[in-house]
């Protein structure tokens, strides 16, 4: 069985209590992203390689970081991304659309929004191995994150799997579900 490998990392922070203005202004992010870098086993050896052949384009750039970028090396930076043979799948959410719902009280609880997004973008990254030539067996390494309890999410596929209200979370097969596993890098 072929091998997929999803490096998750988010951008953004969980708080909504007082959002960043539209200028930019004080508060906290407006936008909660938790997004995946998809790669088969085989050219996940190339990564180091590509990301180095990305930076030796750049000057003064030793790490990919895209909010420290100006916007010419941005352009060069997605440019050699969309060259190679990765994927992407994200989980956005635009909390500014939270405050004022019935999951407002429940999204302020520490990890609850992070935790919901990590589980639509992993419902999609295990429909996407059945699809194609899969099924295909899915490794998710989660950036490190504070506060995070990476062992607590080692059950997270199955569980929203098995509970989740959603017919295409039901679809998903138990096979691709049992072979995703979870691991902090």
């Amino acid at each position: 069985m072929a091998e997929i490998i999803a490096y998750i990392d988010e951008a953004g922070d969980e708080g909504f209590g007082k959002l960043r203005q539209v200028n930019g202004v004080g508060g906290q992010s407006r936008w909660l992203a938790i997004g995946a870098c998809i790669v088969s086993a085989e050219n996940d050896k190339n990564l180091v390689t590509w990301r180095n052949g990305i930076t030796s384009r750049l000057r003064n750039v030793r790490d990919l970081h895209f909010r420290n970028l100006n916007h010419d090396q941005k352009v060069v930076v997605s440019q050699e991304l969309a060259a190679l043979p990765i994927g992407v799948a994200l989980a956005l959410s635009h909390k500014i659309t939270i405050p004022g719902t019935r999951y407002a009280t429940t999204f302020k609880q520490k990890g609850y929004l992070y935790n919901y997004l990590v589980r639509w973008l992993l419902e999609r990254l295990c429909d996407e191995c059945q699809k194609g030539d899969g099924p295909h067996r899915l490794r998710v390494v989660f950036s490190r994150r504070g506060g995070t309890d990476y062992h607590s999410m080692a059950i997270l596929p199955v569980t929203a799997w098995m509970l989740s209200p959603w017919p295409l979370a039901r679809s998903h097969s138990a096979s691709a579900l049992d072979a995703a596993f979870v691991r902090a890098a």
